[in-house]
């Protein structure tokens, strides 16, 4: 049965969480106090029993209970729920006493187990307490050795919440802000990509009114005979300058033979005149060849520019209903984030 004291004083005391804030759509850290109120009721003390993996008994005495209002978010640990065996693994690792330790190890912290298996017991929270004067407002009891046992308790019942709220939602967030910087720097590029694509094409263009190639084959085809044609010029004007040094050097010796001299002279005027065709080819056929070239790669340039603006078009279209998608699928995740109503959790004697 429940009793309530004759004592009218009511204290108030402040547990801080040291964890940082954020605003909009992040999880809103334990950072604001909660506010401990000792209440003058006192609870009938939860039936214990021992847990099926410790085997010694526990021997102490349960005298506290933290009231944590009621909160609908399925991120706290909920009667059959299956994170509420990992809600007590993540209590044993708080800074809780000893005797507070071994008291949640023994007795599962004087929950129910709905039932054992594979070794391990799966509890229920324990039932509500509803405040006659305050029917609309159910608690949880999470049931201690100390006040401030108590307290830290109900500390790690919103933290635990908490934490497993944010291990959800961040991976959502981080999505939604990964997607909205790129669709924020791919809008930026458009432009620019634009202006590239127009300036590329404009260049091939102009260059295609003074060369004969009409598409890429041609181009090609004209390269690899501009090549040869080079190797050519390059190997006849190799040779005709070796003509012209051997014509030199017998004009010396003979410069004033009758015969041989005016010869001579024949031989090195028509190796200068091939000489000066054959460097006249390799000009053309060089000039010619940059030509193809320049078809070739201002092509490939502007197709590059092209397929850029056509995959950012496409990106800045397509990113705004990406990130609606994902901010659809956080909104119900941060409409159910963990909360303490009014940030006040009553701590109650229990006997």
């Amino acid at each position: 049965m429940i009793r309530t004291k004759t004592s009218a004083a009511v204290l108030s005391l402040v547990a801080v969480f040291a964890c940082s804030s954020a605003a909009g759509t992040e999880p809103n850290d334990a950072n604001t106090p909660l506010t401990f109120e000792i209440s003058s009721t006192v609870l009938p003390a939860p039936p214990l029993r021992q847990t099926h993996e410790v085997q010694s008994p526990w021997n102490g005495t349960v005298t506290y209970a933290a009231g944590v209002l009621y909160n609908r978010s399925p991120y706290f640990p909920s009667h059959g729920g299956s994170n509420t065996y990992m809600f007590f693994r993540f209590v044993d690792r708080q800074d809780i006493s000893k005797e507070q330790r071994r008291f949640l190890q023994t007795t599962g912290g004087g929950l129910k187990a709905a039932h054992t298996a594979g070794g391990r017991d799966y509890y229920t929270l324990p039932d509500f307490y509803t405040p006659p004067e305050d029917p609309n407002s159910p608690q949880f009891l999470l049931y201690a050795v100390s006040p401030d046992d108590a307290k830290k308790m109900a500390e790690a019942y919103l933290r635990y919440a908490r934490d497993t709220f944010k291990e959800q939602v961040t991976p959502m967030q981080d999505e939604i802000k990964k997607l909205s910087e790129r669709l924020a720097a791919e809008q930026q590029k458009l432009p620019e990509a634009i202006q590239a694509e127009e300036a590329g094409k404009k260049t091939f263009e102009d260059l295609q009114k003074h060369v004969p190639y009409r598409d890429d084959k041609q181009a090609f085809d004209a390269a690899a005979e501009l090549d040869k044609m080079l190797n050519t010029a390059q190997v006849d004007i190799a040779g005709i300058r070796a003509k012209i040094e051997a014509i030199q050097g017998y004009q010396k010796p003979h410069q004033g033979d009758a015969i041989l001299s005016p010869k001579l002279e024949l031989m090195f005027i028509e190796e200068a005149v091939a000489l000066q065709g054959a460097e006249a080819r390799k000009r053309m056929a060089t000039t010619l060849r940059k030509q193809a070239d320049s078809y070739i790669d201002l092509k490939a340039a502007w197709q590059r520019a092209e397929a850029e603006k056509d995959r950012l078009t496409h990106d800045v279209s397509l990113l705004p209903g990406m990130i609606q998608q994902a901010q659809q699928k956080l909104s119900p995740e941060m409409e159910q984030e963990p909360n303490i109503r009014d940030n006040k959790v009553f701590i109650y004697h229990v006997f």
